[in-house]
């Protein structure tokens, strides 16, 4: 009797703990979906200027935000649609790595707003991407070299020639290139 009690209690509390992780992954996509509806309706129509420069292709400042806001909507429905299925399967020690990869990457990102503003976005990009790419479990170097450098460098040349937008130089190499 007393075994069939703790079994059931066991049980119990697989199902409570399966419930929570589920309600955490539920929850961590409304806040995205809330923080993208923010993005969408408020901070990039009332912060994101539209200069009057003109360009062929009409790209204006605000595409980019606005790409960025609609593809957060989309990411934060589909984790909530997600969460009851893929939660279960999750564990604990998968649980915390999870954790502390989100803590490396938001403090990655404020050292890198802080060394773009010395070096410029191109290099400190090209180190990012790098850094983080190894973190993350990509372990062959030479892929990791290859688009941390080129990517970027890409990216660079769109935003620079195409677009008509300037890119951070940094305060250490504004005449280099």
């Amino acid at each position: 009797m007393a075994a069939a009690i703790f079994k059931k209690g066991i049980e119990v509390s697989k199902q409570f703990f399966r419930a929570r992780i589920r309600v955490k992954d539920f929850y961590l996509g409304l806040a995205f979906l809330l923080f993208a509806l923010l993005l969408i309706f408020w901070l990039i129509p009332n912060y994101v200027g539209d200069p009057l420069t003109q360009s062929h292709l009409k790209v204006r400042p605000g595409t980019l935000p606005d790409l960025i806001g609609y593809l957060l909507v989309f990411l934060s429905l589909l984790l909530i649609y997600q969460s009851p299925r893929t939660s279960i399967l999750v564990s604990r020690s998968e649980d915390k790595r999870f954790s502390w990869t989100i803590v490396v990457f938001i403090a990655s990102i404020f050292l890198f707003y802080f060394v773009s503003l010395l070096v410029g976005l191109l290099p400190s990009s090209m180190v990012i991407m790098f850094v983080l790419m190894r973190i993350y479990g990509y372990k062959k170097t030479w892929i990791n070299v290859v688009i941390a450098v080129v990517l970027p460098i890409v990216l660079f040349v769109f935003f620079e020639k195409v677009a008509q937008v300037q890119i951070p130089r940094g305060i250490w190499f504004e005449d280099l290139y």
